[in-house]
């Protein structure tokens, strides 16, 4: 779908065909890029007999051009891809096999080609990422930097060489350090507690029914979980970063910070 007005009307949804074999199995979660030619490379992955990324190139109007193997095999997922220049980027993603770390592939020919993916210093336990590029500054990486678990999401620059890796910020995690449970009761108060810091302010009436729908799934036995997964992040005409993630799976969270912050923690 397409919208010309602001996202306040949408064209009809017109399916995306990137695969003979009836079109299963090509998945989105990283952010498109924009080509100076107004054409768009769109990073896609597969989990049908294998686990791998793919560039999809598409003109203005959303049709297939042509499509490029970022990874091979059964271990890579959910790229995001970060331009460096018109010809030049690095495409970042989850590992899923016993590595346990970021893997990175580069192209340098607008994504026609990609390098044969490396593992990265960061620990990244089977988990999502997301990255983008700095004017200055090379790129800002949202993690989970854990072996285990999804318990701390934290923010990290890195230069264009991903050689040197500096944490920025931790932006969420739980309350227990080493992301062991914690009793319901204290579980159900901190997520009150985010509720209302947010639009709960603008639902009055409204928490209880919050918490009766609340995610379960990282609660048993009266113990309950935290984790903070799935970022996605991108930077706005005016210079503003917009960074949002799933929080417990019961909130999205958005934080928003410029190149002046950024400037203090580096």
């Amino acid at each position: 779908m397409y919208s010309d007005d602001m996202g306040h009307s949408w064209s009809t949804p017109r399916q995306l065909v990137t695969s003979p074999f009836l079109n299963i199995s090509t998945l989105v979660r990283g952010a498109p890029v924009l080509h100076a030619d107004g054409s768009i490379g769109l990073p896609v992955y597969h989990e049908f007999l294998g686990k791998f990324g793919e560039y999809l190139h598409l003109d203005a109007d959303g049709r297939v051009l042509a499509k490029s193997r970022i990874s091979d095999g059964r271990f890579s997922l959910q790229p995001t891809v970060v331009p460096l220049d018109q010809q030049r980027a690095i495409a970042l993603m989850r590992h899923t096999g016993e590595d346990r770390r970021v893997l990175a592939s580069r192209t340098e020919d607008a994504g026609r080609t990609w390098s044969r993916p490396e593992v990265l210093e960061p620990n990244n336990p089977d988990s999502s990422l997301a990255a983008i590029a700095t004017p200055r500054h090379g790129l800002l990486v949202a993690l989970n930097d854990l072996k285990e678990g999804r318990f701390r999401l934290s923010l990290y620059g890195t230069d264009p060489q991903l050689q040197q890796w500096k944490p920025l910020l931790d932006l969420d995690e739980s309350p227990d350090e080493d992301g062991r449970p914690i009793e319901e009761s204290s579980y159900r108060r901190i997520v009150a507690e985010h509720f209302l810091k947010s639009s709960g302010t603008q639902a009055p009436g409204r928490l209880e029914e919050f918490l009766s729908s609340i995610d379960h799934r990282f609660c048993s036995k009266g113990q309950c979980k935290f984790t903070y997964d799935y970022p996605y992040v991108i930077r706005g005409a005016d210079g503003r970063y917009h960074l949002v993630y799933s929080w417990n799976h019961s909130l999205i969270k958005h934080i928003s910070f410029n190149d002046a912050w950024l400037e203090t923690q580096l």
